[in-house]
């Protein structure tokens, strides 16, 4: 059942290119035939050129999306441990000699240590968090400060370079890039955020074209490419029908409504 679902899946994607590429095959070719073939050729080249180049894209777009709720979960599961501090001394130990202290581990190296400060604010770092950090850790040696935060400001990125020394400023998503993946060391999700069940634009342009439509939009265009062929001056016709094409191919893509045919049901 699933392949056959599968094969009219495919049948109706094709068709759907097929059409808009009709449309205009017939307007400049008045043969009804050789329209048919050539407009036949194109949509299947176009449907595997489509093929090949989403395919690969598509799972990196949902790794991405996947990973970027992973950075938001984990983040607020160490901002709301007590012991974070423990979870980054894990995380340094793992390749390197480290000492914790209080709010921050020391992570030992020839060429001069570096200070690993997470600094888990649901608030953006400021520079005058900065200037806290680096005055409590003034009278250590180091070469390098590593803050990790949720979020930075731009302000702060400009604060750094007033000093002599090297600060790297990590915010939650590259924290779990550049630490968390690096060292293969992930902190446990106790607690996630709860998904906002607000309907974004984007949401909301993907409920106007969701899977229901695409049959009315295929009516629709059927009508008017019919009449085309009684109207002396049809590029009216072509155009609106080709749009109409357009949003029944966006529809029949649309994910939003794979899972649910009704965004806004709770």
């Amino acid at each position: 059942m699933q392949k056959i679902n599968y094969v009219l899946q495919a049948i109706l994607r094709i068709f759907l290119i097929f059409l808009f590429i009709f449309i205009w095959v017939k307007f400049f070719f008045k043969s009804f035939w050789p329209s048919i073939l050539l407009s036949v050729f194109f949509a299947i080249f176009i449907d595997l050129l489509i093929k090949i180049f989403t395919k690969k894209n598509q799972k990196v777009k949902q790794l991405k999306l996947k990973e970027k709720e992973e950075c938001e979960n984990m983040f607020l599961s160490l901002a709301t441990n007590s012991c974070h501090i423990d979870f980054f001394y894990k995380l340094a130990r793992t390749k390197h000699t480290a000492l914790k202290n209080k709010n921050f581990i020391r992570v030992k190296h020839d060429d001069g240590d570096v200070i690993l400060y997470p600094f888990l604010n649901f608030c953006s770092l400021q520079p005058n968090d900065l200037n806290q950090i680096i005055k409590s850790i003034k009278e250590k040696s180091f070469k390098k400060i590593v803050v990790c935060a949720g979020e930075i400001s731009k302000e702060s990125f400009i604060f750094v370079k007033n000093f002599d020394f090297e600060i790297v400023l990590l915010d939650k998503f590259e924290t779990y890039k550049q630490l968390y993946k690096n060292y293969n060391f992930f902190p446990e999700i106790t607690l996630t955020y709860k998904k906002d069940k607000k309907a974004t634009f984007k949401e909301i342009l993907a409920y106007s074209f969701n899977r229901k439509k695409t049959k009315s939009y295929i009516f629709s265009a059927f009508v008017l490419l019919f009449s085309s062929l009684f109207v002396p001056a049809s590029l009216y016709y072509c155009i609106i029908s080709s749009l109409l094409v357009v949003f029944a191919i966006i529809s029949f893509f649309n994910p939003f409504c794979k899972e649910s045919g009704n965004l806004f049901e709770l």
